[in-house]
Parts: structure tokens; C-alpha cells; sequence
């Protein structure tokens, strides 16, 4: 069975307004305030007859994606995937789902949408796709196909004149180097992303740019600037901060927070996210959370918090998994068990490895080493 409206309902509400679309992209892209997407949610809620339509799924999502994700995720799920053939409403479901954090069902989604878009020829749309999944491989930690996503998705936004496709996947681009340790490229590409998402006011760019810049600095041991490059969009008076893209930095900022003495800080900000997680079931923000609490955690609580995170169902989110029993290896062998460590470690660094993030590769392996030779 397809997944579309009743013929009779169909000719009943047609046209659905598309400027509600264009509005709530505004949201994403801008900070364009609480009264403004709500104002957005309310106009497309209200539709007779579009509570389960793709297009008002994505509007809802997009606007208000903290507070309308707990009604977006429920509305996803009532919905088959295998019962989809059609490009554009993958795509719109995929987008909804990453605006939200539902990374493994945007990977889904989008994966078809990108079959389906290529069969059919049509470059325009397959830019978005492939931009969407560039960000959504990322978190997952499939970052070679990120790459691919990357590359093909920044020459076919030039070709089709997408601006803002372009510097959205630029910034992702720079997010992907720095994650892999590349510094002088991450910072490179973070600068020509900010100068353009800063001319359009795209807050989600910025904020991508500001975490690609922390990456680099954070894999030159430079940790004070790591962490105040991250730090930026958690701050809601900052241009850099965006309510949802943030969640791609609590790991992020947790982490350098530890080596930068900054831990209390950190707290603070986690504590915040702790609240927006209370309003919102994104998974993203729920996953990142569960390594946050555990590195911020004193030691006589982090070792509860670490093996909560390894007993949550990773299995879509082998990034996440791998950094937690890389700070989990390491805080048992700063913890004189090193015999335990290595259980954590190995396979950390396994995994760490085979994605390419080259910096914590380097510490797995260097952490091991120690585990090793305390062992003997």
C-alpha cells in the first residue's frame, strides 16, 4: 500500500501552502525566534486533513524541532518506509527526521530518496539529498560515505546554482576534516563556510563551522581554544547557535571541557541539555549525552554513567559507542585497572581506526600502550 492521501481528500485540500515550507526553513536556517515558529507550527497544524502529510511533517519538524519532536517522531513512525516510492516524499520524511536527531531513520529515508532521485535524473533534488545525508553519515560515523555524500552534493549545488546547499555542505565538509584531523583543511574550509552562512544568516552553518574549528584545534593540543571554539553554540546570543545543531557537539564540547579545565562550565551546559532532552526524544541529543555525563562525571559516579552509555542500544551509532569505551578504557586505566582497559580499548580503537578519526585513533593506541605495559 502507497503512501499517499484518499483521492477525495487530495482534490479537497489542494494546494498545500508551500510558503509554510519556505517559513519554517527560515526557522532552521535562522534564529528567527520562539513566537515566529510557533507562529509557523500553529499555521500548519491547523491544516484539515495534513496532520499525516509529508509536507506538513517536514514543516512541523523543521520550525520546531525541540519542541514539535516528540509529535514529528511519533508521526514518522506510523509511517513504512517500504510502503514510499516516491523520491520527494522520502526526501521531506528524511529531512524531518534529521531535524529532529532521528539520524538512523534519516539514513534510511534518505538512502532511498537518493536511489530513487538518481533513477529518475533529477540533480536538483538529489543536492539536498545528498547534502542531508553527508550530515546524517557523520553522526552515525560513516564517514567514508559521508565523504562520497560530500563530494558529489558540493558539485552538483555549483552546477545547479544552490547556494545555500553549498555552503551547507561545504560546512559539513569542514566538520568531516576535522573529525578526521585534517586541521589546516578543517579550519580552510571553516572560514569560506562562516563568510558565506554569515551573509545569509545561516545559524546551522555557523555552528558547524565553530565545531570544525574546535576539531581542529583540539587535534593540535591547543584545548583552551577547543573548547571556547565549541562553546560558542551552546550560547543563545551567539550567531553560531542553532537549537538543534548544537546536539553534534556535546560530545564535542564534554571532551575538551575534561582537558581544558573547564568541567564545571561544562556541567552547566549539559545540564541545560539534560531540560531539552525532558522536551524533546531526539536521538542524537539522548546518545550524546549518555558520553557527556559519564567525562563530566566525578569518579565516584562515572563509572555508572559508563556503563549505562555501553548498555544503550548503539548499534546505528558506532561513533558514539567507540568514544565512550575510549573514555571509559582510559579512565580505568587512570583508575589503576588496567586488565579492564584493554576490554574497552581494543575495540575502540578497532573502530576508531576504521572510520579514520585519526585523532582519537592515535589516543586509543597511545592509551593502549600504557593499558599494555602496566598489565605486564
Amino acid at each position: 500500500m502507497r503512501f499517499r492521501p484518499a483521492l477525495s481528500q487530495r482534490r479537497r485540500h489542494r494546494p498545500f501552502p508551500y510558503v509554510l515550507t519556505g517559513a519554517a526553513l527560515r526557522c532552521w536556517w535562522a534564529d528567527t525566534g520562539p513566537v515566529v515558529r510557533a507562529s509557523v507550527v500553529q499555521a500548519a497544524d491547523g491544516l484539515p486533513g495534513f496532520g499525516h502529510d509529508p509536507r506538513c511533517i517536514v514543516t512541523l519538524a523543521v520550525a520546531e524541532p525541540v519542541l514539535g519532536g516528540g509529535d514529528v517522531s511519533r508521526r514518522l513512525e506510523r509511517i513504512d518506509i517500504a510502503d514510499i516510492d516516491d523520491a520527494v516524499t522520502l526526501r521531506r520524511l528524511g529531512m524531518a527526521a534529521y531535524a529532529i536527531g532521528d539520524l538512523a531513520h534519516a539514513a534510511d529515508l534518505l538512502d532511498k530518496a537518493e536511489s530513487t532521485l538518481r533513477d529518475q535524473g533529477s540533480l536538483g533534488l538529489l543536492t539536498h539529498v545528498l547534502s542531508l545525508q553527508a550530515g546524517t553519515r557523520l553522526g552515525l560515523g560513516d564517514w567514508t560515505g559521508a565523504a562520497e555524500a560530500t563530494d558529489e552534493g558540493l558539485r552538483l549545488a555549483e552546477e545547479t546554482g544552490q547556494t545555500i546547499w553549498h555552503t551547507g555542505t561545504m560546512a559539513c565538509d569542514a566538520l568531516a576534516h576535522g573529525l578526521q584531523g585534517n586541521a589546516g583543511r578543517a579550519l580552510e574550509l571553516a572560514a569560506q563556510a562562516e563568510l558565506r552562512a554569515r551573509r545569509l544568516r545561516l545559524n546551522g552553518m555557523l555552528c558547524w563551522a565553530q565545531l570544525a574549528r574546535g576539531l581542529a584545534w583540539f587535534a593540535a593540543g591547543r584545548y583552551t581554544e577547543a573548547y571556547a571554539a565549541y562553546r560558542r553554540p551552546f550560547d543563545p546570543a551567539d550567531p553560531s547557535f542553532h537549537q538543534r545543531e548544537r546536539f553534534s557537539g556535546v560530545m564535542l564540547l564534554a571532551e575538551a571541557a575534561s582537558y581544558a579545565d573547564r568541567r564545571d562550565e561544562a556541567r552547566d551546559v549539559v545540564a541545560g541539555l539534560e531540560e531539552t532532552a525532558t522536551l524533546t526524544p531526539s536521538p542524537m541529543l539522548r546518545v550524546q549525552l549518555l558520553y557527556a555525563r559519564a567525562v563530566l562525571a566525578d569518579d565516584a559516579h562515572a563509572e555508572a554513567f559508563y556503563l549505562n552509555g555501553l548498555n544503550y542500544d548503539l548499534n546505528r551509532w558506532p561513533w558514539v559507542r567507540a568514544r565512550i569505551q575510549l573514555a571509559y578504557g582510559s579512565w580505568l586505566r587512570r583508575t589503576g585497572r588496567a586488565d579492564a582497559a584493554l576490554q574497552q580499548l581494543q575495540p575502540a580503537h578497532r573502530t576508531l581506526s576504521h572510520m579514520g578519526a585519526l585523532t582519537w585513533s592515535d589516543m586509543a593506541l597511545r592509551e593502549l600502550i600504557q593499558a599494555r605495559d602496566e598489565v605486564l
